[in-house]
């Protein structure tokens, strides 16, 4: 591994990384603004919208791995800037998609994208610090990232409400030209390792976790108990299983399981995954803060970005945190904070009021940066320098399929209460006995063929259908909110019984 550089160049290596994390953090928020309008114009279920978000991620957790491969057996330096390429083609390529289809296709490249920024990053990082700078290093990584992360909603709701959806994935494309130049001067080549790939354990795990997340995005819609449904969930529980066999094995394993021996590291990667699961809940809150709360795109967006601002003042005093007391406290205080959130919300769930809106959704905002950045970097702080590229990559797998796994679950939740609600609805009131729920998917985002059904209807009719659908909807969103608490309590409990005390970051 080179040397340690000297200051100012390593401010300048660190500035160059968050070129990664910016993007990646600004792509994930400007997207969920602008899921109504998509549907809209582009007139798709509900579940279409969600495979938009989770083609990213899905695509994101399969390859994550992989891309720390390609990190530590070609260099950090040089894998990063193939991500840069990669995720500023396919976001273009968004932007230039005019249906469904072509979206969920790009955003899945765009995944891949991710999966070489993210490995790549860390490690260069790790290796330009000296251990009692990388948690304010990595404070300030994910910070300069949180404020394309605070504005990105903003961002997606303004080109949304005033252009076009499809600007909201061009904002990549200045940020990567940024962190290439930066990256092309000052990031200096890294240490390869040469590692033979793992082509048994990656197929493996790629179909394991592609026939769970298909199952469970489409269970609503092929019913929980079809054949195709029960066979994929059987295929995944069955392929994941023979992957500890293949692993065991394997010299050099795609999925490295000794590594979750060390309980430091299995807690840290755990509290990770947990929030990640939970975090897929935003999906729906600007969802919801339109359709149901009744803002518009931009006063959405702003919400979320008032929400989301705390993390670019937290981020360094979570990193400072976890210098001084090890990762205990700062995670406690910060899954605290979540539930803390999710609790006001659900207490306020049907209010427009947007004082009691950011009451709940401010806490929620600062938690998250005390669990990520003292949780991640104490995971790496815990194997030796030459296994941290595949380390990194192994922690953002598992928060990836957290995020997978979450939203897929999450979605698959809130269909069914929602459409089991709406279902009911129409069942109560003798004037909406014969109508099919499904006529009216995407009524509350105005899209034209719902619109349309219902303006055929007579005027008391009309009233109570939509005041139905907001019901099914408010019903929905509760359910997913209380699953997100139970989740966040869940990571909290985990986290505080594996990891027991601090160690000493290894060099």
């Amino acid at each position: 591994m080179p040397k340690t550089p000297k200051a100012p160049r390593k401010w300048w290596i660190l500035l160059a990384m968050t070129a990664a994390v910016s993007m990646i953090f600004i792509d994930i928020t400007v997207l969920p603004v602008a899921l109504p309008t998509i549907q809209r114009k582009l007139g798709i279920p509900s579940l279409g919208l969600q495979w938009i978000v989770n083609a990213y991620t899905l695509s994101l957790t399969i390859f994550l791995l992989a891309g720390g491969w390609l990190g530590a057996r070609f260099g950090s330096r040089r894998i990063f800037i193939c991500g840069l390429f990669l995720f500023a083609l396919s976001s273009a390529l968004c932007g230039l998609s005019n249906s469904a289809a072509e979206l969920i296709l790009f955003r899945a490249i765009q995944g891949m994208g991710g999966a070489l920024l993210i490995p790549s990053a860390a490690p260069i990082i790790f290796a330009t610090f000296s251990p009692k700078e990388r948690g304010k290093a990595m404070g300030l990584y994910v910070g300069i990232g949180s404020v394309f992360f605070a504005l990105g909603p903003f961002i997606g709701g303004v080109f949304a409400q005033y252009l076009s959806w499809h600007y909201i994935f061009w904002i990549n494309l200045p940020i990567s030209l940024i962190g290439l130049i930066l990256t092309l001067i000052f990031v200096p080549e890294m240490e390869k390792q040469k590692r033979a790939f793992d082509w048994k354990g990656f197929l493996t795990f790629s179909a394991g976790v592609s026939a769970i997340v298909i199952a469970l995005m489409q269970a609503k819609n092929w019913g929980w108990t079809s054949p195709i449904t029960l066979l994929l969930f059987c295929l995944g529980a069955a392929f994941l299983i023979l992957l500890l066999f293949i692993e065991k094995k394997a010299k050099d394993p795609y999925v490295d399981f000794s590594l979750y021996k060390n309980r430091n590291f299995l807690g840290a990667s755990l509290a990770v995954a947990c929030f990640q699961f939970l975090a897929m809940v935003t999906v729906y809150w600007s969802i919801f803060f339109q359709n149901v709360s009744g803002f518009s795109p931009a006063q959405a967006g702003a919400i979320i970005l008032i929400s989301n601002a705390p993390l670019i003042i937290l981020s360094p005093i979570g990193g400072h945190l976890y210098d001084k007391h090890g990762p205990r406290p700062p995670v406690t205080v910060g899954f605290l904070l979540i539930s803390v959130g999710l609790f006001l919300l659900l207490l306020n769930i049907d209010t427009k009021n947007l004082l009691i809106l950011l009451m709940a959704v401010i806490p929620y905002g600062c938690g998250r940066t005390f669990v990520l950045i003292p949780s991640f970097t104490f995971a790496v702080s815990e194997v030796p320098p030459e296994k941290r590229a595949i380390t990194v990559g192994s922690i953002a797998t598992l928060r990836q399929l957290g995020g997978t796994l979450g939203l897929a679950i999450i979605t698959s939740v809130f269909l069914t209460v929602q459409e089991g609600q709406f279902a009911e609805d129409l069942q109560r009131n003798t004037s909406t006995l014969s109508l099919a729920p499904k006529t009216f998917t995407g009524l509350l985002s105005k899209a034209p063929k719902a619109i349309v059904a219902l303006e055929a209807l007579p005027e008391e009719t009309r009233t109570y259908v939509k005041q139905s659908r907001v019901h099914s909807f408010i019903s929905g969103f509760r359910a997913i909110n209380i699953l997100s608490l139970i989740a966040a309590l869940l990571g909290l409990g985990m986290f505080l019984w594996l990891v027991k005390k601090r160690t000493q970051p290894k060099l």
